[in-house]
């Protein structure tokens, strides 16, 4: 899902880059939420909604197009440098 996402949110960017509407991917990490708290390992790294809303404005402000606050910065390399291994990590953490 998250690949579709990304790559969908890149051809919406393209398409629009003439307009004046403006595309942003925010690639979001683990929030700590309560939504969040019973999904991964508690030990798993996690951001505040807090620093997650100040690096999306930052972001903004910067006029970046992919904002990945947090761990997120790494995971998008890693996704894009060995996707499989990434996927067993994350996995990996999950609750059952």
């Amino acid at each position: 899902m998250q690949a579709f996402l990304h790559s969908y949110t890149r051809s919406l960017r393209s398409q629009l880059a003439d307009t004046s509407v403006r595309v942003v991917e925010l690639l979001p990490p683990v929030v700590d939420t309560e939504l969040a708290a019973d999904l991964l390992d508690p030990s798993f790294p996690r951001i505040s909604p807090e620093k997650l809303v100040a690096a999306l404005l930052k972001g903004l402000k910067n006029n970046t197009d992919e904002i990945a606050p947090g761990q997120s910065a790494q995971l998008k390399l890693m996704s894009r440098l060995a996707p499989g291994f990434l996927f067993q990590q994350m996995n990996k953490n999950a609750k059952r």
